[in-house]
């Protein structure tokens, strides 16, 4: 699927757009130029947002801000902000009500059309994402960085090549897969134990069909590497 094929999927629905940043902006900047129908969604107020609320307006965008930012919501489609948890309660809420519960970076990878190396954990991405770039720049590709470092990539997917390399380092995608440093440090246990699982390896293997999956847990003090082979 190329990105005017899903924008134009998204002609004949209501959006809605969950927080209004970096990652954000350049959507709701999209989508409207696109004509699609979209309310934009934060926490802060109207006066926090400056000249970008009134361009937003201006774009055709409705504004839903304040503290009830997430009151009310039944648009077809919902995207969530990067920081926003998929399990977050809110979040479940308007899935269990029928909207497709999306993200930027989500739509990315499903219209991506180069390869997607990512890089997950609990810290040392933003390092290993930028030395992996700059071996791979070294040896004549062009990379576009994304996740926390770099730009937000859906709105240049049309200026990407087949043979470009893609590195995110937030999330797993189809493709490479890179997991370094789980620890306990953010005291989320949760987290800790899906990543430490065999389980989570098994998921990974299968479900992203990655072709490489090197983990280094360093909570549990070791090391795994798994690796399939498809024509």
């Amino acid at each position: 699927m190329t990105l005017q094929e899903y924008l134009n999927g998204l002609k004949n629905k209501t959006v809605a757009v969950i927080g209004i940043g970096v990652s954000n902006t350049p959507l709701l900047r999209l989508l409207l130029q696109n004509g699609i129908a979209v309310t934009a969604c934060d926490k802060r107020l109207r006066a926090d947002l400056g000249k970008l609320a009134d361009e937003l307006e201006q774009g055709g965008a409705k504004l839903q801000l304040g503290s009830d930012y997430l009151e009310g919501l039944d648009q077809d489609v919902i995207f969530r902000t990067p920081g926003m948890h998929p399990g977050n309660p809110a979040i479940q809420g308007l899935a269990a009500k029928g909207a497709y519960v999306t993200s930027e970076m989500e739509v990315f990878f499903e219209v991506c059309p180069c390869n997607l190396i990512a890089v997950t954990g609990s810290d040392g991405k933003t390092t290993t994402t930028t030395i992996i770039s700059e071996f791979l720049k070294a040896d004549g590709k062009t990379v576009w960085l994304g996740g926390n470092i770099g730009t937000p990539l859906l709105p240049h997917t049309d200026e990407m090549k087949k043979d470009d390399e893609i590195l995110n380092n937030e999330n797993l995608v189809d493709g490479s897969q890179i997991m370094i440093n789980i620890t306990d440090e953010n005291n989320n246990q949760e987290v800790i134990e899906l990543f430490s699982s065999s389980e989570m390896l098994k998921r990974m293997y299968y479900t992203y069909a990655a072709r490489t999956i090197v983990v280094w847990n360093k909570l549990y003090k070791r090391s795994i590497s798994l690796y399939k082979t498809y024509m």
